[in-house]
C-alpha cells in the first residue's frame, strides 16, 4: 500500500507502520476469497482494503489528519467475519457468485471482532501508539447503524418507523455516554459507516440503497428537527417503494 501524501498526513511514517502490521495480520488475510452477498463487489479482504483507502479519503477531506484509531479500526472492522462465516443458504441450496465462489453470511461479526481485538497482543497495539479498548469499541459500533436501518424496513406504518428510528438514535447516544466500552462518538460511528459504504464497491451494481442508507446518517445528524424529519419521510416513502417490489428488502444486506 502506497505511503499517504504527507501534505495531508503529517504522520505519515506511523500510518504506513500501522498499514504494514494491519494488513499482514492473519485475520485479515483471512478475508481473502471469503465472499459476502451479491451488495458487496469485493471479497471481505478486497473490502477491507477499500474501506482503509475510503476512510484515508474521507478524514483527508474533513479534517486533513488521521485518527489512527480509526485507521486501525478500519482495517479490523470485519476482523470477525472470517470466525463466524457460514454458507449463504436459500430453500437449503448454497448461495454462489460463481462456481467456486460461495456467498457466506456472517451473524454478530461485529460482536465476535470486538472480543478478537481485545484478545490481540496489547504490545502490538501500543507500539503503534493505538489505544486497543478504543480500537476495540470502534469495531463493534460500525454495525450499529446497518442494524437499526433494518429495524426502520420492517415498520409497517410512520409511527413504528419514527419508532425504531428513535430506537436507533438512542442506542448511539449510550455508545457515546458508555462506560462499559471507550465512549464512541455519533461522528467516530458517522466516519466508519460511511467507509463501510463506499467501500462496498460500485454503487450502481452492488450497493443500490447506498442512498438511503447514507440519508438516515444524515437525519441523524441533522441539527434541525425540520431537516431531520423532511429526510425521514423521504426514506420512509423509498423504504415502502422497495418493499413492494422486493418482499427480502427488510433483511437486505
Amino acid at each position: 500500500m502506497a505511503t499517504p501524501d504527507t501534505k495531508y498526513f503529517p504522520e505519515a511514517k506511523e500510518i504506513a507502520e500501522i498499514d504494514r502490521v494491519m494488513e499482514a495480520l492473519p485475520e485479515i488475510q483471512a478475508g481473502k476469497d471469503l465472499w459476502q452477498n451479491n451488495f458487496h463487489e469485493f471479497d471481505v479482504y478486497g473490502h477491507t482494503m477499500e474501506v482503509v483507502k475510503q476512510l484515508k479519503e474521507i478524514l483527508k477531506n474533513e479534517t486533513g489528519v488521521i485518527d489512527l484509531n480509526l485507521l486501525a479500526a478500519g482495517w479490523l472492522h470485519d476482523i470477525g467475519k472470517p470466525a463466524v462465516a457460514s454458507p449463504k443458504l436459500e430453500n437449503g441450496v448454497p448461495q454462489q457468485r460463481e462456481p467456486g465462489k460461495a456467498y457466506h453470511k456472517f451473524d454478530n461479526h461485529e460482536v465476535e471482532g470486538e472480543k478478537i481485538v481485545l484478545g490481540m497482543d496489547p504490545k502490538m497495539f501500543s507500539a503503534l501508539g493505538l489505544d486497543q479498548k478504543k480500537v476495540a469499541a470502534l469495531v463493534f459500533c460500525q454495525f450499529i447503524p446497518l442494524k437499526g436501518i433494518r429495524e426502520t424496513r420492517k415498520t409497517g406504518n410512520w409511527p413504528d418507523f419514527l419508532s425504531s428510528y428513535n430506537g436507533l438514535k438512542d442506542t448511539l447516544d449510550r455508545m457515546e455516554k458508555s462506560t462499559d466500552r471507550p465512549p464512541i462518538s455519533k461522528k467516530e460511528i458517522r466516519l466508519m459507516f460511511l467507509a463501510d459504504k463506499l467501500g462496498e464497491g460500485d454503487s450502481e451494481k452492488y450497493v443500490t440503497d447506498r442512498g438511503e442508507l447514507l440519508a438516515v446518517r444524515d437525519a441523524v445528524l441533522a441539527e434541525n428537527p425540520a431537516e431531520e424529519e423532511r429526510i425521514l419521510k423521504e426514506v420512509y416513502d423509498q423504504q415502502k417503494r422497495e418493499a413492494e417490489v422486493n418482499e427480502k428488502y427488510a433483511v437486505k444486506e
